[in-house]
């Protein structure tokens, strides 16, 4: 996956990569600091007993030494007592490599520069020594933002590590630098090395189509053919390598997976309606098989897809149909799965994604949403049916990973009474019970007032149109209408309706771009959809069609979006993005209620990057 580190946390990760790595200063046993201080003794010893450049030779040993034992200022004080003029031109290099390294560690960045600067041949001196002042040198540099000339520092120690580990978190620190150039296409006309030019040229790419998978492609392409002679392939940053290898979908034959028959055929229908709209939508030579699933062992669908020369799978649906899909060992043809896996942490075939649209994502999109509005204190009001249990789960796991607080948690029975449940919420079942408590003690008849708990930011609650219609005006009458509601889709089922709705004025929900009531981008379909499937229009039956559109439409789309984190498809269910697990996340407009109808406040969520991995439906 194709990660872009921004600055300034830039600063952050390569000052924590590099004490993490060679001479940065990694924590040391105790073990080997006393084998070091015992060694810069000795070596001063002989210092002692020593005179000219034999004694300096000595010296600067002690200053290693008491480096690698973690005594700078001792190794500072012990370089000041070198006469530099005594010094031989290799001795004066090794000198000012040395001294460098000392204010560096001295936090005295300037002058450590100062002294890198003043070696004049660095290759005279062993490779060790060499890879020290690399090393040193383009972390100063990185710590004083000079980040293209630490990336040529860096280039020169990369050509000295042999050590695959070694190799690889240098590699590491020399991309991030690169990346952290501000305007790498400054330095171009400056270069003198096609090495430097080389990782220079990355890092634009890198830069400039994070966003636009086709484009870097080719630009790597290009990038290979000039410089594979000059940069070998295992050092080339592995997000990139990825994106070299990224593979375009485009099948001649699909095979669909469904319940066509039995319990779920309806659900199938709606989604097989929806992606023969995507099949439909534009001239194609793609031919879609569809292959029943009821009652069928899935394994031997999918064979079937394969003997009917299918080049790409739709499905299956059921979760436990996902399931047994997953567990294979190879899958010859790559898989959409209409459904998300639960709780699964056994490692997946690499050519199987998974697409669907469980309420667990939707909480957690919900949750960090109002988090990022600095709303940490809440209450839940939630039906007592599996969805509220995963929903419930979704949010607490949410809260909990942000050390935020849920104050109650309220189940209600639907079609029951929900002024009880509501009452139970804002705590006004025990005011009205202080009230008659303190009626009995008095016999004396009292004016009272119910108040309601003053120790939250927000509500959110999971209802249909109807039943939302009845929560929202209690919580308004027990004097919660100041407070911040929140809650799911299913509040809207893409019909508005002016005069029902007023009684669900100020919640803020998302919702699937599909149902967005007006939508110039989506009004053909929706004519189209009107003409033929007008059961496919609103509500469950709406939001299974867009999963089948955006199913179909996604597929060119798999690899490009799984490698490349910046990438957005923008589908009729969200603004979709593919994790390295092959899951299918979406961002989704935010709507409000405004009197009576629907208003978009927001094109899109939170980051998805913030979105948790979440379970599936059954």
């Amino acid at each position: 996956m194709i990660r872009f580190i921004t600055y300034p946390k830039i600063l952050l990760f390569i000052t924590a990569l590099y004490l993490m790595t060679g001479c940065g200063g990694p924590s040391t046993p105790t073990t080997n600091i006393d084998s070091d201080i015992n060694a810069a003794q000795e070596y001063l010893e002989r210092a002692q007993n020593a005179k000219g450049a034999e004694r300096s030779d000595w010296l600067m040993r002690a200053v290693e030494a008491l480096f690698e034992g973690g005594r700078p200022e001792k190794a500072l004080s012990i370089l000041q007592q070198i006469d530099i003029d005594s010094l031989n031109p290799d001795q004066r290099d090794w000198y000012h490599s040395l001294l460098g390294q000392g204010l560096f560690k001295a936090e005295r960045l300037e002058e450590s520069i100062t002294q890198f600067r003043s070696v004049l041949d660095i290759t005279q001196l062993n490779v060790n020594r060499q890879i020290a002042y690399y090393d040193f040198f383009a972390n100063v540099l990185s710590k004083s933002e000079r980040f293209f000339e630490a990336a040529k520092q860096r280039i020169s120690q990369l050509s000295l590590i042999s050590d695959e580990f070694e190799q690889e978190a240098i590699k590491e620190l020399l991309w991030q630098e690169l990346l952290a150039i501000p305007n790498p296409a400054l330095y171009q006309t400056t270069l003198n090395s096609r090495e430097v030019e080389g990782w220079l040229n990355l890092a634009i790419i890198a830069n400039n189509f994070a966003e636009q998978p086709e484009e870097m492609i080719r630009a790597l392409e290009v990038w290979t053919s000039r410089y594979r002679t000059i940069i070998p392939a295992n050092l080339i940053p592995l997000d990139l390598s990825q994106a070299m290898s990224v593979q375009v979908y485009q099948p001649n034959r699909i095979a669909v997976l469904l319940p066509l028959t039995g319990n779920l055929a309806s659900s199938a229908e709606h989604i097989r309606r929806g992606l023969m709209a995507a099949h439909y939508s534009e001239p194609n030579n793609t031919e879609l098989v569809f292959l029943d699933t009821n009652n069928a062992s899935v394994l031997e669908r999918y064979q079937e897809a394969i003997d009917l020369e299918s080049q790409f799978v739709i499905g299956p649906l059921q979760q436990s149909k996902v399931k047994e899909l997953a567990q294979s060992e190879y899958l010859p043809i790559p898989v959409l799965a209409i459904n998300r896996l639960q709780d699964h942490s056994d490692p997946l075939p690499d050519n199987f994604y998974q697409f669907g649209l469980p309420i667990e994502d939707e909480v957690n999109l919900i949750a960090n949403h109002i988090l990022s509005k600095g709303e940490e204190r809440g209450l839940l009001l939630l039906p007592e049916t599996s969805t509220g249990d995963r929903a419930q789960n979704a949010f607490e796991n949410a809260f909990t990973l942000n050390d935020a607080d849920l104050q109650q948690i309220v189940r209600y029975q639907q079609d029951g009474d929900y002024s009880k449940p509501v009452q139970q919420m804002l705590g006004i079942d025990q005011s009205l019970q202080r009230h008659r408590r303190l009626q009995q003690l008095t016999g004396v008849e009292m004016e009272f007032q119910a108040r309601r708990r003053q120790d939250i930011d927000f509500i959110f609650f999971i209802a249909n149109p109807a039943t939302g219609r009845r929560i929202k005006p209690f919580i308004d009458f027990y004097y919660a209408h100041d407070v911040s509601v929140y809650t799911s889709s299913s509040i809207f089922r893409g019909i508005e309706d002016e005069v029902l709705d007023n009684d669900l004025n100020n919640i803020q929900f998302p919702t699937l771009p599909f149902l967005v009531p007006n939508s110039e981008t989506t009004a053909s379909l929706k004519r189209e959809i009107e003409d033929n499937w007008q059961d496919s229009k609103q509500g469950l039956p709406a939001n299974l069609f867009a999963l089948g559109y955006d199913s179909y439409q996604i597929i060119p789309e798999l690899s490009k979006l799984r490698f490349f984190p910046n990438y957005r498809l923008s589908g009729l269910t969200g603004n979709l993005t593919v994790t390295e697990q092959g899951q299918v996340l979406r961002d989704l407009p935010w709507a409000k209620f405004v009197q009576g109808k629907i208003e978009v406040t927001d094109t899109e969520g939170p980051d998805v990057a913030l979105i948790q991995e979440t379970s599936s439906p059954q």
